[in-house]
């Protein structure tokens, strides 16, 4: 299960197209789409119309370095799947539907080379490999894992090429390659994956004059030559000696770099220049030929040599940066095709088509007449950059209107975003600093026209080449500080408030290439300090309190690499490129120590081992989106969010083994908007991806809702404590909610003052209170601090900052033009935008891996109408990832936004005043403005979201049609139980509904697809009972006992599988790791299946169901979930079960997401469930995790994210209510048993102090105010269900009661749920409580002695009984005999001293009644003593009779 937040980003591209410097390409089977990968690290996916018009769809980012191999990771047509390999070892498996990144790992070893082969043994392809190593590895396409290794025996060398075969006349594979030495070598493989690990050695071995060979292959025609490409040369060998036949040099000037077999007697060979050519073989060297094997007679003209016919060539005159890749394909789309492919460094896609000439049109030339060969045009020819000129309309940054300057275009060299401030702030090649709005920013580039406002900051003479934002990392810093680095070698100190510039460093003697903040350990000198790196090779501490260089170490030779710390050392480690460590004293600026080699490499692995510090990378920039989406650059994003997360589950684990409580609100420190420069290659200028961050905007728009309500409203909440009420005992968690909502009451108090401090400041208003407070007070401290006027406002118009974002996010997604009455309503009633260019999205995957959207992504959909519908409507065509996203993001907001009170984003005087309350942190206000909206124009907002998120749940394939990308299932399971509210309860009701409309087929397909990765059907090593019999015993224990393991170590969540620095190695094995998912998953997609969609075995001895026994089951009974067929419905159970009673463990700790969705299935599909658990134990460990409920959870009606122990305990109490109402029997019998159980174990235990220990410690004494609850809410909701078990229900009550509370209040007062029923009367003057039963039985409870006596009384349900006011009689009645039954419950003996005994001391004959059928029980009748002695039934139809003791 996932509990990783859910972001959405967009992208804004500018508008010139990134740089693409092609280095690997490939070409999908189906021949739909081209696949290229850059030397600076992305991978870019082209799709292929039908009429050969190529478009690039997106962009994936993930790789640091070059991509030199690519390989389809699956030949089914209907699994995209690619690996690729980059050349620091980095190895990913990407779905090329969506982009998405499966699985991700890094390995030292660099492969020059991937193919995929199905080998005859397996199901799967196999990854061939070969490269810098002496090996060939077999690697798992999906697990990304060696399976075994092809080893040299004789002259063992790093292979070069290699190729895969399998013989006509044999029943296994071959494997050919070439070493760098010229060293051919075979291997066969049998069954080699049925052997383990252990290596293969090669058959056959001969050495051959080729050094350095480029590409071996086979001629599949005949597999009789083989065709070896070297630089200098390719030749042709014999496959059966490896006789040398034929041999062509490269030209003058180029160096051959690859080629294939196009037929028998054909090859084509291309060279570094991007040129192709097409050979014919000479007979000695085509084995159709008698002439075959035979030395070459120069004096033949038919035995001359190769000699080309075609060249292919784009003829263009600008020079290629470096040498293209190029590959050959051979495919059948329509018809057989024979196509070369080429990417080069302009990012450019050339594709040539093969054309079949027969021998007598050929014109054949030797290499001094190539001249004269005849060219062959592209089939395809066009790049990044064309694709930029032709979509309509143009792509424009996010700053591009500002551009005033009529002789060349502003390019953005450096930018960073201010979530403390709401802004964002451009570095330009010309020097000057812009500071613009962030969501203002993105809404007039996507959503509206209208003039950006801005600010402009003049100081840096060239090029600004970084930013930085210390506030963005710590606390320590002044909020309204920003940095900035340029070609000046000046490092300048901005004041953003008012745009003035507070001091200049000039210590470097180089340009500035990087600003980095030291860590929090670092010593009170150094903490005001920030770190610069320059071009000269120099690095420098500048100390923004003092207005100094505090240190500068320059006597680095070679370009700085890596910065590390070690603080407590007092040490700075500096790694240069060409492996050198500096190590440097920060205190006094001297240089420690020079190293090299393996002892630099110890001291820079030291500093990972001593400290959990910041790493910063400089060696290529470029590495700026897979790598600094994880690190510094989006500290606020992730690391943070990490440190906080660690921090608040830290208080869960009490060394000391004390009860303590988890913080209650884990509110994400991350702003709902986050914007980051996105950067291709050093020469390229900034584009920008926009996050939406769906939890954190979710959380702050709740947390402004609650700021505006008065402190009477959240007193009544609940959220704060009465105010004459002081003394109240509240928990540790009870306590961090009323702090937070105190502050809010403060402002409340405070309006005036606050809009006056609103009114007199200045710039961005920020994002989160806590940022204000902090800069209020760093104001406060530093005289420099003060606010100023703008003389051009940076704020939004009307709403806050929050606001602004989700009107953005909203009118993004919305699916524009597929109702126009909600177009309308969303226009004119929640004030949404609609769209004016297409919308470039992107998807978030595992390690940070992001795929983007490319302009003109929309051209391979065909989509006819206006650009407005086209670019709204086409995203949910997609893929089923972008889809899954994107919904469950608008249903969440959608569903924020419909509970708030003021959600509409339409300008009004009212949004003003909030505004101007929220940015001034003092959101909260007793009294509304007499202008805000009316409860009618409420209820139309209100309904305007409602209808929003019904479109987007239920209508939206329906309304899309053909082309529709539906949610994928896997990922809405994980989000079963997400850490967010709204976001979880999103996914559930786009599951649940998916699932009804994929039909009962479809359903089928699901659980065919999943059942097999249920724990009971996989690996015993891999399954998730693996430790069930080892603990069988310790399984009847809750998950909950165990101190919490915290949610950082926890499997099936993301946060795992992401690692910091990006190195997945040292990890769990994925393959292991992936399974586990697996299970998970299918254990909430079968337990979602069978909850709603299986058969109930409720009424299993009823007439029905006997008559369904051996039936045809329903259609809408899923399989394996029915009255007959119940396999999957037992093991599922027995899953659901296993993870709630299972003790916390490493490999599954407690509170975990997949426990959670186990504790809510098990209550959603009890029904389904029942006959295959232990109802007991369910119950019990239930009730576990509800332990101190109201300790843990105040209030469970704010949506806000809870801690993982207190969302448990949410979930646990919202399953028993399940449990409760879906099957009172069960669970009133079940707990009345297990009472009885605990009071016998009590009263055999009273002479022994460890049994009285273990008894006070028991579920159900701690649990009691839990049962209570429950049965409060049974008696609410279904009254006759009750009454049916009413004495069972009256043993838990008596359990659950505090004797003492019922003697000083009594039981009305103290429990006036159980006091509805008239079966019940309670008597306080003897303590005794009777209950009349439906077998005609009276209970009598005592309560001084602690016992029940039950007592036969009438022949059929007794109807109501009633102590006299003296209490020495009790009178119970049941119309079912007519019969009225007087009690003595005095007590026998003189003075009351004596045994206590009740007995009948009359019998009186009542009137029969008249009971309508559908008659409720609890109103037929009612017995009412009128004095001491005379009781009077008083019937439903009005009527009294009168009787007397």
């Amino acid at each position: 299960m996932t509990a990783s937040n859910l972001v959405v980003p967009i992208v804004v591209w500018g508008r010139t197209a990134p740089t693409h410097c092609v280095a690997s390409i490939l070409m999908t089977s189906d021949m739909k789409k081209v696949v290229t990968g850059c030397n600076d690290g992305q991978i870019c996916v082209w799709d292929i119309l039908d009429n050969w018009q190529v478009h690039p769809q997106n962009m994936l980012f993930g790789h640091s370095t070059a991509v030199n191999c690519l390989a389809m990771g699956s030949h089914h047509p209907d699994h995209s799947h690619l690996i690729s390999s980059s050349d620091n070892g980095e190895m990913c498996l990407w779905d090329l539907q969506d982009g998405r990144c499966i699985e991700n790992v890094k390995t030292s070893n660099v492969h020059t080379s991937i193919q995929s082969y199905q080998l005859l043994q397996s199901r799967d392809v196999r990854l061939i490999c070969n490269g810098y190593y002496p090996d060939i590895h077999i690697i798992h396409p999906w697990s990304l894992e060696v399976i075994f290794t092809l080893t040299s025996r004789i002259q063992p060398d790093w292979i070069s090429a290699l190729c895969i075969l399998r013989p006509v006349k044999r029943e296994d594979d071959v494997v050919l390659a070439i070493t760098n030495s010229g060293t051919v070598k075979m291997w066969t493989l049998g069954n080699v994956e049925s052997k383990g690990n252990q290596p293969l050695v090669e058959d056959e071995s001969k050495q051959i004059r080729c050094l350095n060979a480029q590409t071996l292959k086979c001629c599949p025609y005949n597999q009789r030559t083989i065709l070896i490409v070297c630089s200098k040369y390719w030749q042709i060998y014999d496959a059966g000696d490896f006789a040398l036949l034929c041999s062509e040099s490269s030209r003058r000037g180029e160096r051959w770099s690859g080629g294939d077999f196009i037929g028998v007697d054909r090859v084509v060979v291309w060279s570094n220049e991007g040129k192709g050519y097409l050979y014919k073989l000479p007979t000695n060297a085509n084995p159709d030929s008698e002439s075959f094997h035979k030395l070459s007679d120069p004096s033949s003209p038919k035995q001359l040599g190769p000699q080309a016919y075609t060249i292919l060539d784009v003829f263009t005159e600008k020079p290629l940066e470096c040498a293209p890749a190029m590959i050959y394909f051979f495919g059948r789309r329509d018809r057989e095709s024979r196509l070369v492919l080429r990417g080069d460094s302009e990012g450019r896609l050339v594709i040539w088509s093969i054309p079949e000439v027969h021998d007598a049109k050929m014109k054949l030339r030797r290499q001094d007449s190539f001249e004269m060969l005849p060219a062959v045009q592209p089939k395809v020819c066009t790049s990044l950059q064309d694709e930029w000129a032709s979509t309509e309309p143009v792509p424009e940054g996010l700053i591009d209107q500002l551009n005033c300057k009529e002789d060349r275009h502003l390019e953005i060299t450096s930018s960073i975003y201010c979530p403390g401030q709401g802004k964002v702030v451009f570095g330009c090649d010309d020097g000057s600093i812009i500071i613009v709005p962030a969501a203002h920013a993105v809404i007039l580039q996507l959503l509206d026209n209208d003039r950006l406002p801005h600010q402009i900051l003049e100081g840096h003479n060239g090029r600004v080449n970084c930013l930085l934002y210390p506030a963005n990392t710590s606390t320590r810093y002044e909020s309204h500080h920003l940095l900035s680095g340029g070609v000046d070698f000046t490092v300048c100190l901005w004041d953003i408030r008012d745009g003035t510039k507070l001091n200049t460093f000039c210590v470097h003697g180089g340009e500035i290439m990087q600003l980095l903040v030291p860590p929090d350990t670092c010593n009170t000198r150094i903490l005001p300090c920030i770190c610069s790196v320059a071009g000269d090779h120099s690095l420098a501490l500048l100390s923004l309190k003092e207005r100094k260089c505090i240190m500068l170490a320059s006597r680095q030779l070679f370009p700085i690499q890596t910065v590390k710390w070690r603080p407590y050392d007092d040490f700075l480690v500096i790694g240069c490129t060409d492996g050198t460590v500096y190590v440097w004293q920060m205190e006094t600026g001297h240089l420690d120590r020079v190293v090299h080699g393996m002892t630099a490499e110890e001291i820079l692995n030291a500093c990972d081992e001593k400290l959990d510090v910041p790493e910063h990378n400089l060696t290529n920039p470029t590495i700026s989106i897979a790598q600094a989406f994880k690190r510094h650059n989006l500290a606020t994003f992730r690391n943070l969010a990490s440190q906080q997360f660690k921090k608040a589950q830290g208080t869960q684990q009490n060394p000391q083994g004390k009860s303590t409580h988890p913080s209650l609100i884990q509110r994400p420190p991350t702003s709902p908007l986050m914007i980051q420069g996105l950067r291709t290659n050093t020469k390229d200028p900034d584009s920008h991806i926009v996050y939406f961050d769906t939890e954190a905007m979710i959380v702050q728009l709740l947390g402004e809702e609650y700021a505006n309500l008065s402190p009477n409203s959240l007193e009544a909440l609940g959220f704060l404590p009465p105010s004459n009420d002081a003394q109240v005992q509240m928990s540790e968690a009870q306590k961090k909610v009323v702090d937070f909502f105190s502050k809010v009451k403060d402002k409340a108090e405070n309006v005036s003052q606050k809009i006056q401090q609103r009114a007199e400041s200045a710039g961005i208003k920020p994002i989160s209170p806590s940022v204000q407070r902090r800069a209020d007070k760093q104001g406060s401290a530093s005289p420099q601090s003060k606010p100023r006027l703008n003389k051009l406002p940076l704020g939004e118009k009307y709403n806050s900052v929050v606001m602004t974002t989700a009107q953005l996010f909203m009118s993004c997604l919305h699916g524009w033009g597929l109702d126009t009455d909600l177009d309308r309503v969303c226009m004119s009633k929640l004030g949404m935008l609609a769209p004016k260019r297409p919308i470039n999205f992107g998807v978030i995957s595992r390690g940070g891996h992001m795929s983007l959207s490319l302009p003109g992504w929309f051209k391979r959909l065909n989509t006819e109408g206006n650009l407005t519908v086209m670019a709204t409507n086409s995203h949910w065509k997609i893929s089923r990832a972008v889809t899954t996203q994107h919904l469950s993001s608008i249903i969440s907001v959608a569903n924020t936004l419909m509970s708030m009170t003021h959600a509409s984003f339409v300008p009004t005087l009212g949004s003003v005043i909030r505004c101007f309350l929220t940015c001034s942190t003092c959101s909260g206000f007793s009294e509304m403005p007499d202008s805000e909206p009316d409860g009618a124009e409420q209820a139309q907002t209100k309904q305007g979201w409602s209808l929003l998120a019904a479109l987007h749940c239920v209508l939206l394939p329906e309304l899309i049609g053909s082309g529709y990308q539906p949610p994928l299932l896997d990922m809405l399971a994980r989000r079963w139980q997400d850490r967010c509210l709204e976001i979880r309860e999103a996914a559930q009701a786009l599951l649940l509904a998916e699932l009804r409309r994929i039909g009962h087929e479809g359903r089928k397909k699901v659980v065919e697809e999943w059942a097999v990765y249920l724990p009971s059907y996989v690996d015993p090593s891999l399954s998730l009972l693996a430790e069930q019999q080892q603990t069988t015993q310790a399984a009847t224990t809750p998950a909950s006992t165990a101190p919490p393991t915290p949610m950082g170590g926890a499997m099936f969540t993301e946060d795992e599988e992401e690692d910091e620095d990006g190195d997945t190695t040292g990890k769990l094995p994925s393959g292991t790791f992936e399974s586990r998912r697996r299970q998970a998953t299918a254990i909430v997609m079968m337990g979602v299946i069978g909850a709603e969609f299986g058969a109930t075995m409720a009424d299993k001895g009823s007439k029905e169901a006997d008559r369904d026994i051996g039936a045809t089951p329903p259609k809408n009974v899923a399989d394996g979930f029915g009255l007959v067929n119940y396999t999957h419905a037992r093991h599922t159970s027995k899953a659901l079960t296993f993870l709630l009673l299972h003790p916390p463990t490493p490999r599954l700790p407690a509170f975990t997401p997949i426990r959670r969705a186990a504790v809510d299935l098990l209550g959603r599909g009890f029904t389904v469930w029942e006959p295959y658990l232990d109802v007991s134990a369910v119950l019990l460990g239930l009730l576990e995790l509800c332990v101190d409920g109201d300790k843990l959870v105040p209030s469970m009606t704010f949506g806000l994210p809870l801690s993982p122990r207190a969302d448990a305990c949410r979930t646990a109490r919202h399953s028993l209510s399940l449990i409760a109402t879906a099957r009172p029997p069960a669970f009133i019998i079940t707990m009345a048993k297990e009472v009885a159980r605990y009071n016998a174990m009590a009263q055999n235990a009273q002479s022994q102090h460890h049994a009285q220990h273990q008894l006070h410690n028991s579920v159900l004494v701690r649990a009691k105010a839990e049962l209570l609850r429950v049965i409060e809410l049974l008696v609410d909701k279904i009254p006759n269900e009750v009454s049916e078990l009413l004495v069972e229900v009256m043993d838990v009550t008596v359990h659950c009661l505090d004797g003492n509370a019922i003697k000083a209040k009594g039981l009305p007062e103290l429990f006036p749920a159980i006091c509805r029923f008239v079966m019940v009367s309670y008597c306080s003057s003897t303590r005794r409580i009777a209950v009349g039963a439906k077998t005609g039985a009276v209970a009598l409870y005592e309560l001084k002695q602690a016992k029940c006596t039950v007592m036969p009384a009438h022949r059929g349900a007794v109807a109501a009984v009633a102590f006299s006011p003296d209490g020495k009689f009790l009178a119970s009645y049941s119309y079912m005999d007519n019969k009225l039954l007087f009690w003595q419950t005095a007590a026998s003996s003189l003075f009351n001293l004596g045994s206590q005994s009740t007995k009948t001391i009359k019998t009186c004959t009542a009137p029969p009644l008249n009971i309508p059928p559908n008659a409720n029980p609890l109103k037929i009748v009612k017995l009412v003593w009128v004095d001491n002695r005379t009781v009077v039934i008083l019937s439903a139809d009005g009527k009294e009779n009168r009787f007397k003791v």
